[in-house]
This record gives structure tokens, C-alpha cells and sequence, in this order.
């Protein structure tokens, strides 16, 4: 437990050891590019500092990223312009699709392992339902050579 936790720890270092220059670098020589991306990644952020390292952010960062990164080109395209940002600030959909898809990955955290044991639960139910039919078949060809297994009552009702 003690060699997760000191890991976890030297994950969340490492990271810092990137986003610290690279945040020093946008800042600086892009200013439009690091405020989008200090309010885009807003629900990344959120999720990395909740999630104390163990791994459960990584689907909010990726989505979020993914949500991001059209807007990003965007920028890019207008040379990071600040009034390309401002235009782009202002626009609900904009805002929409960034968050959107962080909140795209917290429902598909939620929703994933309902979703998954409904599956299961049908599968087995499914299963079931072919081997008591198996079990009448066998219980009428053999007849009373098969006594011990007797076909359940909900086969026969």
C-alpha cells in the first residue's frame, strides 16, 4: 500500500516537472494559449487534484483534451491572437463542447458499470433460461431414469 502511494507521489511530481515550464512558456510567449487552457482544463484539473493518484482521472483529462483541442487549433490558426480568444470566451458553444466532454467522461464513469452489470445480469438470465429448457428436454427424453433431476417449477408453470 506504502509503494502505491509513494509512486502515486512521484507520478504527480513528474507531471508538475512538465506542466510547471510549460505553463512558464505559454504564459510568456502565448498568453492566449495558457488562459484557455487554464479555464479549459478546469474539470482536468479538478479531477487530477480529487483523484490523489489513483488513476481514475486519466478519462476526465483525455475527454476534456479531446473537447479542447479543436478550439486550441483555432487559436492556432489565428496566430494565438487575445482577440480570437475574447470572440472564442464569449461563445456558449465553445464553452459547451470543452466542458461537455468532461462531463461526458464523468457520466461514462457513472454509467459504465451500471451499464456493464445489466449486461451480465441479462447474459446469465439468458443462460439460465436455456439450460432449465436443456433440462425439461433431457428430463423428457430420459423420463424417470433422470429422478433426481426434477425440471424447476417455473419451467413447467
Amino acid at each position: 500500500m506504502a509503494l502505491a502511494a509513494e509512486k502515486a507521489a512521484k507520478t504527480r511530481t513528474g507531471a508538475w516537472i512538465v506542466i510547471a515550464p510549460a505553463g512558464c512558456f505559454l504564459v510568456f510567449v502565448m498568453p492566449a494559449f495558457f488562459f484557455l487552457f487554464l479555464f479549459g482544463l478546469a474539470p482536468a484539473w479538478v479531477a487530477t487534484l480529487a483523484d490523489r493518484g489513483k488513476g481514475r482521472s486519466r478519462l476526465t483529462v483525455l475527454l476534456n483534451l479531446a473537447g479542447l483541442i479543436p478550439f486550441a487549433a483555432r487559436l492556432w490558426a489565428a496566430d494565438g491572437s487575445l482577440a480570437e480568444l475574447s470572440l472564442m470566451a464569449r461563445d456558449v458553444y465553445v464553452w459547451l463542447a470543452i466542458y461537455g466532454a468532461a462531463g461526458a467522461s464523468t457520466l461514462l464513469r457513472w454509467l459504465g458499470p451500471q451499464a456493464a452489470a445489466f449486461w451480465l445480469e441479462l447474459r446469465s438470465l439468458r443462460e439460465t433460461h436455456n439450460l432449465e429448457r436443456q433440462k425439461l428436454a433431457l428430463y423428457e427424453e430420459w423420463g424417470a431414469g433422470l429422478d433426481a433431476i426434477q425440471p424447476s417449477s417455473q419451467e413447467e408453470g
